[in-house]
């Protein structure tokens, strides 16, 4: 290995122009594949044959609404209030999130005016926390989490907009969409840089 080494250092010492013309061409070939391929890049897979691929595909098939992402929209209310307060605009934000695309299930710590229920559904109390400062709503989607469309997640924080301008404090979780579009330029640039770097 080591005579290889040498050899190799040799010819790049005695043949400098050559080298760094042949990574010059590997740079701009590498630039180009990755700008050619970018926009297929994708964060989504498989493993076909594995006992956790064939859970997720009985769960599709068998139970689709849910084999889907899920996600919590969480509020807490101003110090020294309680969440209580906010019960209306919770419930309007619960309902707004449960007419979008995507959405299959919106489990909400208050009744909804339009499933016309008159007291919190099962399990709604656990969404409360016990001083009465916070609560959650539940979100049950129909696609997986590296599938959630960009204009889902706007859609939500449009949802939930009134409660951020009531004054709660609002926090979102399992809405980060997949925005692999492609390669950026700045990751291009830097790989030249490195290239150059070895070189």
């Amino acid at each position: 290995m080591s005579s290889f080494l040498y050899r190799v250092g040799r010819f790049a010492a005695r043949r400098r122009w050559t080298v760094i013309v042949i990574w010059i061409a590997v740079v701009v070939g590498a630039s180009a594949l990755a700008g050619v391929l970018g926009n297929h890049l994708q964060s989504s897979f498989t493993v076909p044959g594995t006992q956790a691929q064939s859970a997720l595909d009985a769960l599709e098939q068998r139970f689709p609404q849910i084999s889907g992402a899920s996600a919590k929209v969480v509020a807490a209310a101003p110090s020294g209030d309680q969440i209580s307060t906010s019960e209306e605009l919770i419930s309007t934000a619960c309902e707004n999130i449960a007419a979008l695309a995507d959405v299959v299930a919106v489990t909400c710590p208050y009744p909804m005016a339009e499933s016309g229920s008159t007291a919190a559904s099962d399990g709604a109390s656990s969404q409360i926390s016990a001083n009465g400062d916070m609560a959650f709503i539940a979100i049950q989607l129909s696609v997986a989490a590296t599938d959630i469309p960009d204009s889902l997640v706007a859609s939500v924080g449009q949802a939930t907009a009134p409660l951020s301008d009531a004054g709660l404090t609002v926090a979102v979780s399992g809405l980060a969409a997949s925005s692999s579009s492609g390669v950026d330029w700045t990751e291009l640039a830097g790989m030249g840089i490195a290239y150059i770097v070895l070189a």
